[in-house]
């Protein structure tokens, strides 16, 4: 990251081993808060709803900072950089928050896994990150940002990559296996990868594919 971060982690995961490493990772950085919940039962019922609640619950603290903050850079636990990043790269003139977008039902909305929001053109306490009418974390955003008239923006995806061979692909492309939405892909968007089922690694044939193997074939 080339810009200075005051860090908020929300530890939602129902595994005891990663909650204890997040905790621990947290007390060796500077300018982090970690917030750990006192119940996670929601979770394992609905992970939409537990992620918008964190989320939420995010934003308020981020609101707390008052003028501190130029920007918020919200991002899911599997999303990483594959080269130095800069917010201004994604921050847009006039544009008050870019994330992208994605349809359900015939509904589109915005997916805050990766959000980039200019805290000087948008009150984020606006914001609710719960999900909406069956659709998926993120769900409110779209009917908030109409009533508001907030500005929006598409991080548009750059396309899939095979985690077999590091290829660069698009989803309509024959050759494209959906089944391996079952298992480990990436989506790229830009500078960022979001690994999707990344979190379901253990047990699987992907966990042997690490991710300094795929940042450095999408790089090649």
């Amino acid at each position: 990251m080339r810009a200075n971060f005051n860090y908020i982690i929300y530890d939602n995961s129902t595994d005891p081993r990663a909650s204890e490493n997040l905790q621990s990772y947290s007390k060796q950085q500077e300018a982090i808060v970690y917030i750990k919940p006192r119940f996670k039962t929601i979770g394992r019922l609905s992970p939409s709803l537990d992620h918008g609640f964190a989320l939420n619950c995010c934003s308020k603290m981020i609101a707390g900072h008052g003028k501190a903050a130029r920007f918020a850079l919200l991002l899911d636990h599997d999303i990483f950089l594959t080269k130095p990043w800069h917010p201004s790269e994604n921050l847009i003139p006039g544009i008050a928050f870019s994330a992208p977008k994605q349809s359900r039902g015939g509904i589109t909305y915005f997916w805050p896994g990766l959000m980039i929001i200019d805290l000087n053109l948008v009150d984020i306490r606006l914001l609710s990150f719960l999900p909406d009418r069956g659709l998926d974390t993120g769900g409110r955003l779209g009917r908030i940002t109409q009533k508001h008239r907030i500005t929006t923006a598409d991080i548009e995806s750059s396309g899939y990559i095979n985690t077999n061979c590091g290829t660069p692909m698009s989803s309509e492309d024959p050759l494209f296996d959906h089944s391996l939405m079952n298992n480990l892909i990436v989506v790229t968007y830009g500078p960022w990868i979001h690994l999707i089922n990344g979190s379901g690694w253990r047990g699987k044939q992907n966990q042997n594919q690490s991710l300094d193997y795929i940042v450095s074939k999408i790089n090649d």
